[in-house]
């Protein structure tokens, strides 16, 4: 319990209740205004300490626990011990435990008139012993050079000596509480809690049971922000400077480094020596081996408990020490005696010291080793002893023999490598280049390309490209290049090159491996797919105008027959001395020239019905030449020159009149065009045999056997920009009017229709040259026979049915058969046709159907119509045909055909050769799809 103000602060611990009670009435009689807090046991006392601070302690000598443990409980506070009469002893025991006074207990209790007095008395002497004793102390640590700071106990810091400040730079007016210290000194505030609770932990430990304070490792913040490492310890001081602790911080950073950097060297001596590959192997200077790390005894076979002890020599080939003996001794101009001073010779003499030893392992195997071995010299420099250092070289020289068979292997491999594979440095020199790539250069050795430099051997356009592509490869990124190059005997070839670098063991990239292939080939298979692309478009283009230009004859030759018929019709009625006789003329006429130029259009879209046979180029040629001869004129000379025993060809005696005839036309208007003056067409025949390398030049040829037929002129010859274009409809060079541009579309329709294919040459100035390659027959020849076509007088007049789903045509045939005497039945479409026929009652002789219908065909119209009328004829009429009359424009003999437009003599002509015909329904069902 706590009596009393607090001007002084008493604990009061007495365990006896009477005197407790005198004390605590004689204070408050004496000393109203002191603070007194009573304790009855030594447990009391420590609570009584953990939560208040006293000036001064009456204790009772007889109190439970005694005062000696009670004195270190309270340090810093002034201690006036109470004794009973007779103890004496005990107040001696607590004087020298450092109490500041003592006061008897006499039986009548007069000393508890003077309490007040002695306690104020001693509080003086403590109080002057405490200030002496703290001068002297602050005079001996400042005299010291370990950083010290005093603080009482409540933890205000009174005294930081110069070697502090010197060292940790804060002065005590920057620190006056522990309070405002450990913030700058720990800035972290759970570092801080942590330096705080241990610190209070063994403060508490130190006080509750004297014992020393164990020393705290810390990491402190300097006031210029500078970190170290201290080494705190305090101590409880006693006596006049009771209540203080003295808290010594050493500035211990120099030394941790200094023992880190001990411990990590030997740490990593110890490692070093231990985790090495190679063996280390220390012996005296008599060869006596000392120690024997763990990679020796894993090389040599023993452990290090049987060999240290032992000489070095146990390991040496005894042969070996001998002959090293004797070179050594020739190698050092003295003599060397065999045995361990062989192996530690040059190590004495501080000379290079590594070579190669045989050492015999514990079970007798013997194995290489790289040896070296050092001299270990003391402080005075002299010898102390030797250290070798041993690798077993073993791998090493099966890795040197793999190596140089691996080399060989690269260089055998690199040697048989097709392609060029060459090693070229930074600076562009060629290091190294197989045998491929001396061909590619068509260099005899490595020595003829360094002399020119690669560089040398490319084409000048591409020569920047190519040290582009080396400069990149060196700065380490690989690159792909295709260029030209002329070989040393003027051979050029088209290479592709992929380069990249080649770094060295370090990384560092000084050198670019190449990889070359010779491409020419494959740009040449490219060159020609290109022009085999504009061959296939220009192919295309022309078969779609073609067929363009078939279906306009088509519809042009049924407004033709029209106009043609109705023509004719209207002559055969007016009298010659009639006016309209003369324009009549003129219509036909003109339809009639519209005819033939429409049939030029079918030749060119190779629709152009055709009857070929076998035929002799050279009599067809000799018996055209008259007539070419007429139509080129007197200013141009033709020249014949057949060539002996030519093959024949399959062919329509028409079709090579029109192409050859063509020809020669445009080879005059070359003539003419060019310098006047009498020029030369020359015409020649032959038999060639197209090859492949022919095919590769002339995309539209094929490989076989052909009859050639050349015309040649002398004439102003074609511009190389157009000479590709020589064959397209309407396209031409002349002057409006002076020509349609159908003339060579048609030759080479007409060529092609055969199965053949046109070449073209020229140069301005010299001439053209255009030579006909037909396919050669090798099939029997078989003669026609004639079919008797009975006189006008002799045929009989029969019924027509004609199928037309032009109308006009229609009207128009159907007027001209009925003014022939025959009875016509007449249908626009199939449908029509059939149902006609299955209502006429009497015969049909002949149906004049037209080839291309709507919903059915002629042929298939042919083939119903007969089913009813199985001797029946047929004739059919079109402006073009197509595979379903003939195939690829071929007729067969056995067919009718009448070719729009046609006049009325030509239609009266062809209703009489089919009716006079045999019925053709056999020859019909024998070509219907799907028989053979």
């Amino acid at each position: 319990m706590t009596i009393g103000r607090a001007q002084r602060r008493v604990l009061l611990a007495e365990d006896n209740l009477t005197d407790e009670h005198a004390l605590v009435i004689a204070i408050q009689d004496q000393q109203p205004d002191w603070c007194v807090t009573v304790a009855r046991s030594a447990a009391q006392v420590h609570d009584a300490m953990a939560s208040n601070t006293f000036d001064i302690a009456l204790i009772g000598s007889s109190l439970p626990g005694g005062i000696t443990g009670l004195v270190r409980a309270l340090t810093g506070t002034a201690i006036v011990v109470l004794v009973a009469a007779g103890g004496e002893g005990a107040a001696a025991s607590a004087l020298q435990a450092g109490t500041i006074e003592f006061v008897g207990k006499d039986t009548e209790r007069l000393y508890l008139t003077t309490l007040s007095w002695r306690v104020e008395l001693a509080l003086q002497r403590a109080e002057a012993s405490r200030t002496a004793d703290e001068l002297r102390l602050q005079a001996v640590l400042e005299a010291s050079e370990v950083p010290t700071a005093l603080n009482d106990d409540r933890q205000h810091i009174t005294f930081v000596n110069a070697a502090f400040i010197r060292t940790y730079g804060y002065e005590r007016s920057d620190i006056p509480t522990l309070a405002d210290w450990w913030p700058l000194a720990y800035p972290d505030p759970a570092y801080r809690a942590r330096v705080a609770a241990e610190w209070k932990l063994r403060l508490d430990h130190a006080q509750r049971f004297g014992g020393v304070f164990e020393p705290m490792e810390l990491t402190l913040r300097c006031r210029d922000g500078q970190w170290v490492t201290v080494l705190a310890s305090a101590a409880l001081l006693t006596g006049a400077a009771l209540g203080l602790h003295m808290v010594l911080l050493y500035d211990i950073t120099a030394k941790k480094k200094a023992e880190a950097d001990l411990h990590a060297a030997s740490i990593w001596q110890q490692a070093l020596v231990t985790h090495a590959g190679d063996a280390i192997i220390s012996a005296d200077p008599d060869g006596i081996i000392q120690t024997f790390n763990p990679a020796a005894e894993r090389m040599l076979g023993y452990s290090a408990h049987e060999i240290i002890g032992q000489s070095q020599t146990v390991f040496h080939d005894a042969n070996e020490i001998v002959e090293r003996a004797r070179l050594f001794s020739r190698e050092l101009g003295e003599a060397i005696e065999p045995g361990y001073g062989v192996l530690v010779a040059k190590a004495i003499r501080r000379l290079p010291n590594r070579h190669d030893w045989t050492c015999i392992h514990k079970d007798g195997s013997r194995f290489q080793v790289s040896l070296s071995v050092t001299a270990l010299t003391g402080l005075s420099g002299a010898i102390e002893g030797f250290v070798g250092v041993a690798s077993d070289i073993t791998t090493r020289l099966q890795a040197e023999a793999a190596l140089r068979a691996s080399e060989a292997r690269y260089r055998t491999i690199i040697e048989a490598e097709p392609e060029c594979v060459k090693i070229v440095s930074a600076v562009g020199e060629v290091l190294e280049m197989n045998g491929a790539g001396l061909a590619i250069l068509e260099a005899d050795s490595l020595h003829a390309v360094r002399e020119h430099g690669l560089t040398e051997f490319v084409v000048s356009e591409y020569r920047a490209a190519f040290d582009a592509l080396h400069k990149q490869a060196i700065s380490g990124v690989p690159g792909l290049l295709e260029f030209e190059i002329v070989g040393l005997r003027g051979t050029r070839r088209w290479l592709e090159t992929h380069a990249a670098p080649l770094p060295d063991a370090d990384g560092r990239v000084d050198k670019l491996l190449a990889v070359t292939r010779d491409v020419t080939a494959r740009r040449q298979a490219t060159a020609k797919q290109a022009a085999l692309t504009a061959q296939l478009a220009q192919a295309q283009k022309l078969e779609s105008i073609g067929r363009l230009a078939g279906g306009v004859a088509h519809d042009f030759n049924n407004m033709l027959g029209v106009i043609l018929g109705h023509s004719e019709l209207a002559i055969d009625t007016t009298s010659p001395d009639s006016a309209a006789y003369n324009d009549l003329q003129q219509i036909r006429s003109a339809a009639q020239r519209s005819a033939g130029l429409t049939r030029q259009l079918l030749a060119f879209a190779r629709q152009q019905p055709i009857e070929p046979q076998r035929l002799d180029v050279n009599a067809a040629v000799s018996a055209l030449f008259t007539m070419v001869n007429r139509l080129i004129g007197e200013n141009v000379v033709v020249e014949w020159t057949p060539a002996p025993a030519v093959w024949p060809v399959w062919m329509d005696v028409s079709q090579f009149d029109q192409i050859v005839t063509n020809l020669c036309v445009n080879a005059r208007d070359a003539i003419l065009a060019g310098s006047p003056g009498v020029g030369v067409v020359s015409i020649s025949t032959g038999n060639v045999f197209v090859d492949d390398d022919f095919c590769h030049a002339h995309p539209s040829a094929s490989v076989g056997e052909y009859v050639v037929v050349v015309v040649r002129d002398t004439g102003s010859g074609i511009d190389k920009a157009i000479i590709d274009r020589v064959f397209e409809p309407f396209f031409t060079t002349k002057a409006v009017g002076e020509g349609t541009g159908l003339g060579l579309a048609t030759v080479d329709g007409a060529i092609r229709q055969n199965g053949g294919f046109v070449t073209v040459s020229s140069e301005l100035g010299s001439g053209s040259r255009f030579a006909v390659y037909l396919p050669r027959y090798e099939g029997t020849h078989v003669s026609a026979v004639p079919v008797a076509i009975p006189d006008a007088a002799t045929r009989t007049r029969g019924t027509i049915l004609i199928v037309e789903d032009e109308p006009a045509i229609l009207t128009l045939t159907c007027r001209i058969l009925t003014r022939r005497g025959y009875l016509v039945l007449s249908a626009s479409g199939a449908t029509e046709a059939i149902e006609q026929a299955s209502a006429h009652a009497g015969s049909i002789d002949l149906l004049l159907t037209d080839v291309i219908m709507p919903t059915m065909n002629g042929r298939e119209l042919a083939a119903a119509v007969s089913a009813h009328y199985p001797d029946i004829r047929v004739l059919y009429m079109s402006g073009y045909t197509n595979d379903i009359i003939a195939k690829q424009g071929v007729m067969r003999a056995s067919l009718h055909f009448l070719q729009k437009p046609f006049s009325v003599s030509a239609l009266q002509h062809a209703v009489s050769e089919a009716m006079s015909a045999p019925p053709p329904f056999a020859d019909v069902r024998e070509h219907e799809p799907g028989r053979s």
